[in-house]
């Protein structure tokens, strides 16, 4: 008996799959509580939360259903009150995040680390005036962003096949690797992959960034799995191998290789900052599908203009010719040969320490900030303390190869990285100290 209050329950899946809402009705007012289905705060970057493009669905049937039958609008949490234009407000925001006109600011809850769509004044309330705010999962790649918030597919399944798929892509790299040894023409080796690979990885990313619409959920899954390996494992797969091997196809000087490798991660760093701050300013202002032709067609001239501006040199007669066959190890004495050699572990521990540094930077700053610094705000600091040397760094490392060597230089790089992180951990609460840190070791990262 609830003394003559009636009280309707609607479905409204977002921050868990089994949200509800419900419509208290009284005699003089009409309560729609809300609770952490649509808030100020909403929590959508769980594991077991849905993607923004289902929330929003979430959203505009609940709106359908409720339209008209509440007066007041209640949370659960706070001072309990909400705007009675919440709903709306929350389907706008969800376009803008499905757009890229979001703010993305980290923030880390209970460890685990999203982004708030919109920025926030010290009352809790968004800054620009609009009502609701979502936090979003911080997602490795943009493909993921576009899979999770637009296409809808759910964050777990994305992971699944991206770790899938990177397992395949170890095999398929390894039969690349085959393939270009055995491949002899007049452009050489490595570079007639080059001239293959520019055209497929153009369709490549325009067929991965344009699910359709109008498929199932399971069929655009099944679609994401194809195109991503069709980019991911055959297609950029062609063009690494092929444009790593061309390096030591081009000359055998030392230094000549140090200074292509350098200028390489140097134009790697620049792009990687232009792509990271305007990709989602230019989804929001012509879409995913635009973007994704024009990056397409931009990295395909690129990857062109590699082809023809480079020339294999190494073992090469003027006609093009293979004047000097190497001997060919057969695979089943190489492993062993491999599986002896102290250097080789070595030098496997020595990549895997760095690799795992490397990939584990960001998500590393994202909890250092939010849990140590307690200050969200150091994450573009520290981000730059760490890019702009590595630019830097790559300038001058030719120089200080020629004069010093590998050997040395890789031991400078050692020392760097950990005096940078030793200089942390004199007072890891400390923003000086972090940045101080982090742009040594930045110094050590480009070395």
């Amino acid at each position: 008996d609830l003394g003559g209050v009636t009280i309707d329950i609607y479905d409204c899946p977002g921050h868990t799959k089994g949200s509800v809402v419900m419509l208290i009705k009284e005699a003089e007012e009409k309560l729609l509580l809300l609770g952490d289905a649509c808030n100020n705060f909403t929590f959508l970057f769980e594991d077991y939360s849905i993607s923004i493009a289902q929330y929003k669905n979430s959203l505009i049937r609940l709106k359908k259903e409720v339209e008209g039958k509440y007066n007041k609008v209640l949370a659960s949490h706070g001072d309990g009150s909400l705007p009675i234009d919440i709903i709306d407000g929350m389907i706008e925001l969800c376009d803008d995040i499905q757009s890229g006109n979001t703010d993305d600011i980290p923030m880390t809850f209970r460890g685990n680390s999203g982004l708030i769509a919109k920025k926030m004044g010290e009352n809790g309330l968004r800054v620009d005036g609009g009502s609701g705010n979502i936090i979003t999962q911080i997602l490795g790649t943009f493909l993921a962003a576009y899979y999770t918030d637009t296409v809808g597919i759910a964050a777990a399944a994305i992971g699944t096949m991206m770790l899938l798929t990177r397992l395949l892509d170890g095999v398929s790299d390894i039969i690349m690797g085959g393939v270009i040894d055995r491949t002899n023409t007049k452009w050489g080796k490595a570079r007639p992959w080059l001239l293959i690979s520019a055209p497929f990885i153009c369709i490549g990313l325009i067929l991965t960034f344009n699910v359709p619409e109008s498929m199932s959920s399971g069929a655009k899954l099944i679609y994401a799995y194809l195109t991503y390996i069709f980019l991911n494992c055959i297609s950029y797969t062609a063009y690494m191998i092929s444009h790593t091997s061309l390096l030591a196809r081009m000359t055998l000087d030392v230094h000549d290789r140090q200074t292509m490798t350098s200028l390489n991660q140097i134009i790697n760093n620049v792009v990687q900052l232009i792509v990271t701050g305007f990709t989602m300013v230019f989804v929001g202002n012509w879409g995913w599908r635009t973007v994704s032709i024009v990056y397409g067609i931009i990295t395909a001239v690129m990857i062109l203009i590699c082809f023809f501006g480079t020339r294999e040199h190494i073992s090469m007669s003027e006609g093009g010719e293979e004047i000097k066959k190497a001997e060919v190890v057969p695979l089943a004495k190489a492993i062993p040969a491999l599986v002896k050699n102290k250097y080789f572990y070595l030098l496997a521990a020595l990549f895997i320490l760095a690799l795992s540094i490397a990939s584990g930077n960001g998500s590393m700053t994202v909890y250092y900030c939010g849990n140590i610094l307690e200050n969200m705000d150091m994450m573009t600091p520290l981000s730059m303390a760490l890019t702009i040397p590595v630019i830097i760094g790559n300038i001058f490392v030719p120089s200080i190869v020629q004069k010093l060597g590998h050997r040395k230089t890789l031991i400078i790089s050692s020392v760097l990285m950990v005096a940078g992180f030793l200089i942390v951990a004199i007072n890891p609460y400390s923003g000086t100290f972090a940045v101080i840190g982090t742009t040594v070791r930045g110094f050590g990262n480009g070395a």
